[in-house]
């Protein structure tokens, strides 16, 4: 766990979804840029890292009676699918790239 601390604290972004990596990097100062599905963006985003959500469904945490499936019986979550690679990219590029310039 202390290696996995010294490495967010000194990454330049780190990309997850939302969960206990990216609370513990966003307290160590470690921007982020987190992929939103079920839960909600406005009660776990920090202000402070590049938020992103489908809005396609989401969020449906806590609403449906079973968070381990997909609310729309979909066989994979269709709010995690629509946050492409693509985009992600766009995201994460236009921020590093001020580092490298």
């Amino acid at each position: 766990m202390e290696l996995f601390k010294y490495i967010l604290k000194n990454s330049l972004l780190h990309v997850d979804c939302e969960g206990g990596s990216v609370h513990l990097a966003s307290q160590l100062g470690t921007k982020c840029l987190v992929l939103f599905g079920a839960t909600d963006i406005k009660y776990f985003g920090y202000k402070q890292n590049f938020n992103l959500s489908s809005n396609i469904c989401s969020p449906c945490y806590w609403v449906w009676e079973n968070d381990q499936e997909c609310m729309l019986k979909s066989k994979e979550p269709v709010c995690m699918l629509a946050l492409t690679p693509k985009k992600i990219f766009e995201v994460a590029y236009k921020y590093l790239k001020n580092f490298i310039e």
